[in-house]
């Protein structure tokens, strides 16, 4: 299974499976387009309605603009007919969502709480909507067993297939949790794409609009990966060894974060380094070499300029959306910075250094704050948003960051959205425990390296 462990997935997967049963009619929704092409004729009514409900509404949160001709993904559905492992996928994704729908539908969340209470547990949602969670399950579990069979047999017309099945395993997995599973999906992504960089079938020409799309967004998740997980869980993403910014600027366009390629870069570097600086200490050459590569990952990310990036992105965006790109691009260039900011502070620790980040702080929020709920790119503020809440040590603007993550649960209800709460609540619980002197300047990033939340914050 090219060195993905996904048979070890399967196993914890299967554990959790109770036996399906039929439609779940608390979770039942109106759509206007049922799919009624000759390839889905055979299959039951139950999947016939996930297949639906992927197709008008899981689509849409996928990517920022779901406009004719503009987003290949679409391209899957039909693929879906044919591929019985993309069709398992999209069916257990489908049902995990109507599940979340119905347990928004009959409880409330807290917005603010502990760690250990903010995290949903698979249990608390098969309980709100246990026909749904159980399908979920149940496709995921059969999605699991073909995508061995399909990782197995690479030829040139099934790559699409393999990888466009692991991008929706790894988006199945934020849908329940964001938890567990995604880092041996993003594993597999990498084994896939290396293959391909290796047979040099990676260059534009080569290469349809979707297979740029699924790889582009497989780079994406795992760079925020390598960012928010310890290096046991996820190594960082060293084994592609070819130029991914082509790939990271098509992703700029439509993929749902809306992160410039530049700030995805200097992001990843920065990770490297962050999870290396153990070793820089070897000695003083090395201490040097480290923080001079910190101070120029800084110094890109300060001359970045978000104007002339969104104004650029203007030609291929398929509605004028100048302001809120401008915005989106200054709150993750403010949060980028502050992550690397961080590292520098393992070279010359300060005192009161959380107080120089403050200002950073205030970039990201007064910019969020022209993004409105009903805004393509609300989808866009996970990360920011995390990373000022992180930082800061105001109430009022910790109190800011966890009411923003939880009006985005409601817009999308993805379950990772709840973790991430989870996790900021987590961050400042360790940051109120008394610690004696020698505290690391990473603070909560060191936190995301040593205390295995193991979510993927993107």
């Amino acid at each position: 299974m090219m060195g993905v462990s996904y048979g070890e997935v399967a196993k914890s997967s299967q554990k959790q499976q109770r036996g399906a049963s039929g439609e779940d009619a608390s979770t039942r929704l109106v759509l206007s387009r049922p799919l009624v092409d000759p390839l889905f004729q055979d299959l039951t009514s139950n999947h016939r309605y996930y297949l639906s409900y992927f197709a008008s509404s899981l689509f849409k949160d996928l990517v920022i603009y779901d406009t004719p001709n503009y987003n290949p993904l679409r391209d899957l559905i039909p693929m879906s007919g044919e591929h019985a492992v993309l069709r398992y996928i999209m069916i257990a994704s489908s049902a995990l969502h109507i599940s979340n729908v119905s347990r928004k539908a009959n409880s409330s969340l807290t917005k603010t709480s502990t760690y250990p209470g903010a995290i949903v547990s698979s249990q608390s949602v098969e309980h709100a909507s246990p026909t749904s969670y159980r399908d979920g399950l149940i496709a995921k579990q059969r999605a699991l067993q073909l995508l061995s069979t399909a990782l197995n047999d690479m030829r040139t017309e099934l790559v699409d297939i393999a990888l466009a099945t692991v991008l929706l395993f790894i988006e199945c997995d934020l849908l329940d949790s964001g938890k567990n599973d995604w880092r041996f999906h993003i594993k597999g992504a990498r084994t896939i794409i290396g293959t391909l960089a290796q047979h040099s079938k990676l260059g534009d020409v080569q290469m349809s609009s979707l297979r740029r799309c699924l790889i582009s967004n497989c780079l994406v998740y795992d760079i925020f990966g390598s960012v928010s997980t310890c290096p046991k869980l996820l190594e960082t993403p060293q084994s592609i060894r070819f130029d991914i910014t082509p790939l990271l600027r098509f992703a700029e366009a439509n993929n749902y974060l809306s992160c410039p390629a530049v700030l995805l870069q200097t992001l990843l570097a920065a990770s490297q380094l962050s999870r290396n600086l153990p070793n820089e200490l070897a000695s003083k050459e090395s201490f040097k070499v480290a923080k001079e590569r910190a101070e120029a990952l800084l110094w890109t990310t300060q001359s970045f300029d978000p104007l002339s990036w969104a104004t650029e992105l203007q030609k291929i965006s398929p509605q004028y959306d100048l302001d809120s790109r401008i915005h989106i691009a200054s709150a993750h260039k403010a949060a980028v910075c502050i992550y690397i900011s961080r590292i520098l502070l393992f070279f010359s620790p300060s005192s009161d250094s959380y107080e120089n980040f403050e200002p950073l702080v205030s970039d990201i929020i007064l910019h969020l704050s022209f993004i409105s709920q009903e805004d393509p790119l609300y989808k866009s503020i996970t990360w920011p948003t995390f990373v000022a809440g992180a930082e800061t040590r105001d109430p009022e603007r910790q109190a800011w960051a966890m009411t923003r993550l939880h009006q985005l649960w409601g817009i999308l209800l993805w379950g990772y959205t709840r973790n991430i709460m989870g996790v900021l609540a987590g961050v400042w619980e360790k940051r109120a425990t008394p610690v004696g002197p020698g505290s690391s300047a990473l603070d909560w990033i060191q936190d995301l390296m040593t205390l295995e939340f193991d979510c993927l914050i993107a």
